[in-house]
């Protein structure tokens, strides 16, 4: 999730500060993320980050396949893609 808003931010080309503002954050918690620092970074300040770049954030919950078999463990799988100035965070979990 961390590497898309990062393709986010590089994609519209925003220094710190002015990122920093529409995150509604300071500059140094910028430079953490950009860093990829996360302590302080919940899942939800991360989506809320997605949305106040004009963002979606998709979660979305299945059964496994059939071919997993019953008492198989869920998996989670987090996907971010960055086409054409948009992006899309996907993460897909089971249990």
């Amino acid at each position: 999730m961390v590497a898309s808003l990062n393709a986010i931010l590089a994609a519209h080309k925003l220094t710190q500060a002015e990122a920093a503002r529409l995150l509604g954050v300071n500059q140094p918690k910028v430079s953490a993320l950009k860093g990829y620092k996360l302590e302080g970074f919940s899942v939800e300040r991360l989506m809320h980050f997605a949305t106040a770049l004009e963002h979606d954030v998709v979660i979305e919950v299945q059964a496994p396949p059939p071919a997993a078999g019953r008492g198989s463990r869920g998996q989670v799988f987090v996907r971010g893609v960055v086409a054409k100035g948009a992006a899309r965070v996907m993460v897909v979990g089971t249990a």
